[in-house]
């Protein structure tokens, strides 16, 4: 059974129960109407009986009209109690008939009494009168001590009756009381059977899932949606486990990959270390070498030897610029200096004063905005503007150049750009500039080795942040990079 059902089961039950009970109580409650109604209707009948002796008396003993009247009120009231049949429909009839048969012998012998009280003294003589009227009381007297006693008979009745329907509703109530209690433990039994306890299962499962047990199995036994979700959720814990697995071999071969990738960068950086630095003092030689050959035989052979000599000078010289970016590079990670609070301000005044020469050449204009203090290198910080800033000079356009540096806070980060006026970069370019030894233009339009912008590039990466480029051909270029803005930064 699903528990669904059951819960609908469990519901129809209580539903039933508690319109049972309310039948039970709604007839109990009728049952003591009608009872109190029946010892209400008795008193009267008591108390009317009891009033027409009396006044029946007072009337034989002194001929008292009033009291006649009084006796015929009275007599009207129960005679309209004993004609009502709800009154008593739940009392003996027995008693009921004996009250009724009792008063109408009563009622029936009225006419007689009240003609001899009405009667004069003359048509009787006194002694005939006097015995007339001692038996007509005596046999009065007589008939109403038996609608007295019947009627007490009848009060008695009534109230046994009513005792009796009292027991029984508080019997009735009581045991409803004992089945409403019963079924409410079954029905927190059957949900707490059915639902609550397979939940707290699955909710132990799941934190036993998320502790990493990936070998917790659910116990259910149950064909209904919790053990259909208790063998679902086994399932799925298989298929996590898997996939745990499955990840978990992944992540131990990428990080032996890293590991193995690591080493080997290490490697690469410390053989370009080592391999420019040992070049450095043989090609030294060379170019010095190259320099007194040129120096001495210089105009004393033919041109084409002046021209080799002079092509044999410039190779040296950009193989040693070659070797010292290199070199450079591979410091970045190795020989970098330690992160501290960097003014941006001192920084671009460094900058400035080291393309001093550059700026008043060209009659570039720098400007810039105030800028942050960082947590950074300062000798890397000081490569990269310096850099950013010399490119943007010698990549200018016929205007005047002019180069704008600014900052700004970005969540966690501080974003500097670089802007000029230049000449601009195509997009299908602008990822490769950022490569190693890549140039977009030949030697013989613009100098240099390639290595900047891979220098800039790495320096920032270093530092956690990331660098990249808006420019169109012709209408300039923007270099954004950014700097964490950790605790302290302003």
């Amino acid at each position: 059974m699903t528990v669904e059902r059951k819960l609908q089961v469990a519901a129809g039950v209580l539903i039933v129960s508690l319109v049972t009970m309310g039948s039970i109580l709604f007839w109990n409650s009728h049952q003591i109407r009608s009872g109190m109604t029946a010892i209400e209707s008795s008193a009267q009948v008591v108390k009317a009986s009891f009033k027409l002796r009396v006044l029946m008396d007072e009337y034989l003993d002194n001929g008292d009209k009033r009291s006649l009247r009084q006796w015929v009120a009275y007599d009207r009231r129960l005679d309209k109690v004993l004609a009502d049949e709800k009154a008593f429909a739940h009392v003996d009839r027995t008693l009921v008939e004996d009250v009724t048969k009792t008063y109408r012998s009563v009622k029936s012998l009225f006419p007689q009494v009240a003609q001899v009280g009405a009667a004069g003294q003359g048509e009787y003589d006194s002694q005939d009168r006097k015995i007339l009227k001692t038996t007509l009381h005596d046999m009065m007297s007589l008939r109403l001590e038996e609608l007295v006693n019947a009627a007490g008979e009848l009060d008695k009745a009534c109230q046994l009756e009513m005792l009796t329907k009292q027991k029984l509703a508080e019997r009735a109530i009581v045991t409803m009381a004992v089945a409403m209690v019963v079924i409410l433990l079954a029905n927190f039994y059957l949900i707490r059977r059915s639902v609550v306890l397979p939940l707290r299962a699955l909710v132990k499962g799941a934190d036993a899932i998320g502790a990493g047990r990936f070998d917790y199995v659910m116990e259910s036994t149950c064909d209904d949606e919790v053990g259909k979700l208790a063998r679902s959720f086994n399932a799925m814990i298989g298929r996590l486990k898997q996939s745990y697995d499955s990840l978990r071999d992944e992540i131990r071969t990428r990080q032996r990959t890293q590991e193995d990738l690591m080493r080997s960068n290490k490697d690469l950086e410390q053989f370009a270390y080592v391999a420019s630095h040992d070049l450095q003092e043989p090609l030294r030689n060379v170019a010095s070498c190259m320099h007194l050959f040129e120096k001495k035989y210089k105009a004393k052979l033919d041109a084409e030897a002046d021209q080799l000599i002079r092509y044999a000078v410039e190779s040296a010289i950009r193989m040693r610029t070659l070797i010292s970016d290199l070199l450079a590079y591979s410091r970045i990670s190795t020989r970098g200096g330690a992160f501290q609070p960097t003014s941006g301000e001192e920084v671009m005044d460094q900058t400035l004063t080291h393309l001093r020469e550059s700026i008043e050449e060209t009659g570039a204009v720098v400007t810039h905005d105030p800028l942050p203090t960082v947590t950074a290198d300062y000798t890397q910080m000081l490569q990269v503007f310096q850099n950013l800033i010399a490119n943007a000079i010698k990549f200018r356009s016929k205007e005047l150049p002019h180069v704008h540096v600014s900052a700004a806070r970005d969540g966690g980060n501080w974003v500097f750009s670089i802007k000029d006026n230049g000449i601009g970069i195509d997009t299908r370019h602008q990822e490769r500039i950022f490569v190693i030894f890549q140039r977009l233009h030949g030697k013989s339009q613009y100098d240099g080795t390639g290595m900047g912008l891979a220098i800039v590039k790495k320096i920032v990466e270093r530092h956690g942040g990331m660098i990249w480029l808006e420019s169109e051909p012709d209408a300039g270029a923007t270099f954004y990079f950014t700097i964490p803005a950790k605790e302290g930064n302003t």
